[in-house]
């Protein structure tokens, strides 16, 4: 190797260390914060998620299922960090739809009918502006089945819906076919929706399983 090529490869190596450094120091910061925010993200979770951004380096990265954004944080800071990069964040911060699926005497009936979405919506919103998160997200207040149509590749996709088998189908059936070959789909409390897994399954292979198996991240290998 001549002199030349040399300094190019080490000044190179220079900057991937100072950039490895700056994202350890963006999860340093932000994996603890997840504890402090309404919801049900780990901290195990929020650094294997943000490992996924600086792996991946995408572009479009859609979360289903925000609440108060305690998995929302760890894409979208890991996004600011690279400099680019948003996430879609689908939510329609209703009662009604949070538990349309479920018939009264159902425990998920009786949680959400009683939370204060209105509440939450506003925690989410502090939240974004707190961390300076606007240029990479964008926020759909609506239905998964309504924001689909607007949406079409996607790099990184986290189904953490209701979690009805029925709706965890219908999110796998309309969005996994717009997740690229070779991305990535974070599946969360797949154990009470086994169908919509199964279904999720058939054009990915399963990376990585966190949470004593709550949580398993999943990655497209065909169409």
């Amino acid at each position: 190797m001549n002199i030349c090529r040399w300094l190019l490869v080490f000044v190179s190596s220079l900057g991937f260390a100072a950039n490895t450094e700056v994202q350890e120091e963006c999860k340093r910061a932000t994996v603890p914060l997840v504890a402090q925010i309404p919801g049900w993200c780990s901290q195990q979770k929020a650094a294997a998620m943000m490992d996924l951004v600086f792996q991946v380096n995408p572009k479009i990265c859609v979360e289903i299922g925000v609440y108060a954004g305690a998995s929302f944080l760890p894409t979208a800071a890991a996004l600011k960090c690279l400099g680019h990069g948003i996430i879609y964040a689908i939510d329609p911060w209703d009662n009604y739809e949070a538990v349309r699926l479920f018939p009264p005497e159902n425990a998920h009936y009786q949680y959400w009918s009683s939370i204060n979405f209105y509440y939450v919506f506003g925690v989410f919103q502090n939240l974004i502006e707190t961390h300076g998160l606007e240029k990479h997200c964008c926020v759909m207040r609506m239905t998964s089945a309504k924001a689909a149509p607007l949406l079409r590749s996607i790099d990184i996709l986290h189904i953490d819906s209701s979690h009805c088998d029925e709706s965890a189908l219908n999110d796998v059936l309309l969005y996994i076919p717009k997740v690229k070959v070779g991305g990535y789909i974070w599946f969360e409390a797949w154990d009470g929706a086994p169908n919509a897994f199964e279904v999720a399954k058939k054009n990915c292979h399963v990376k990585k399983v966190l949470d004593s198996g709550r949580c398993v991240l999943l990655e497209k290998i065909e169409g």
